[in-house]
């Protein structure tokens, strides 16, 4: 139970850190088009 639940947690956390560094890429490319 605790290791699906591990799972489930580094998944989310993995989720969030691909989405903060697609943002942050974004912003870079928003910066060097203007």
């Amino acid at each position: 139970m605790l290791k699906v639940k591990n799972k489930t947690l580094i998944s989310e956390l993995s989720h969030r850190t691909i989405q903060l560094h697609t943002a942050k890429n974004q912003k870079k490319i928003v910066t060097q088009v203007f």
